[in-house]
């Protein structure tokens, strides 16, 4: 998978996690939806490349 693909990836895996948490947290404030994903990057970028 070439990088350009990754960060494809990577862009899509945390516009759904942020899909995601707000959905579970209606009243979440973008900059708390921000925070989620990017305390979360670890597992987004191992969950992205488990599955290449």
């Amino acid at each position: 998978m070439s990088e350009e693909d990754k960060i494809k990836r990577a862009i899509i895996a945390g516009a759904s996690y942020a899909f995601k948490y707000q959905e579970r947290n209606p009243g979440a404030s973008e900059s708390k939806v921000m925070n989620h994903v990017s305390e979360n990057l670890g597992k987004i970028i191992n969950d992205i490349e488990e599955n290449e």
